[in-house]
């Protein structure tokens, strides 16, 4: 038992000084940690609440069920199912996230114990058996999708953003745009882009949004593929 610490529950420890353990089989090893729930670890400064859940990096916290923030994850939270956390302020939830191991390629000598990872957010949608992300936001703010992107206004009108209608999109836009149509809300753009993204056949405008183009007075004229970099 650690000074001015407090331990309750079924076989619970608080080893450190001004630390806190409550539940059953749970573990404040660190000082001024705190570890409830069942069979939780909590290092120092850090939080475990759940079961099975570690929280090693200083200032984490883990909650959930098999969550872990190591020891690298510095300010780091992992919640959810067997997710980890593994750099510094990173936040990972889901279930059987990649881990980020940017940390791996980095000498050892060389590692600060506050490294940053490839990315500041994880979303894991992986299995025991396979791991993997259905999306992760990079400190530059790029974020990367496992699937597509969906816009909706009502349930019903939706722009699907797939990588194969991506160039459409932006062609839409700058026609949005380049006719600068007053008052319109966001609600509204979206519905005209579901409209102009319906009517599209072959690689041209067809007969109905050419009409819709029209009443608008938003001319739909064919056009040179967009290319860009991805």
């Amino acid at each position: 038992m650690g000074n001015y610490s407090h331990a309750e529950g079924e076989n619970t420890r608080a080893e450190g000084r001004s630390a806190h353990s409550e539940g059953g089989q749970t573990n404040a090893e660190g000082n001024d940690a705190h570890a409830e729930g069942s069979s939780t670890t909590a290092s120092t400064n850090a939080h475990a609440e759940g079961a099975y859940t570690t929280a090693t990096g200083w200032y984490s916290h883990t909650e959930g069920y098999n969550t872990t923030t190591s020891s690298y994850a510095y300010r780091g939270h992992a919640e959810g199912y067997y997710t980890t956390a593994n750099a510094r302020s990173q936040h990972v939830f889901g279930e059987y996230n990649i881990i980020d191991n940017r940390i791996d390629f980095i000498p050892i000598a060389d590692r600060a114990p506050q490294e940053k990872g490839y990315y500041i957010e994880i979303v894991g949608n992986g299995t025991s058996r396979t791991p993997s992300n259905a999306r992760t936001l990079n400190w530059r703010g790029d974020e990367t999708l496992a699937g597509d992107l969906i816009l909706g206004t009502n349930g019903t009108n939706i722009i699907n953003l797939s990588a194969d209608n991506l160039q459409l999109l932006i062609y839409l836009l700058n026609v949005l745009n380049s006719h600068k149509i007053p008052n319109l809300t966001i609600t509204e753009v979206i519905d005209r882009l579901v409209l102009m993204l319906e009517h599209w056949n072959g690689g041209e405008f067809g007969d109905n949004s050419q009409n819709y183009g029209t009443s608008h007075n938003i001319p739909l004229p064919h056009y040179a593929p967009i290319t860009f970099s991805r």
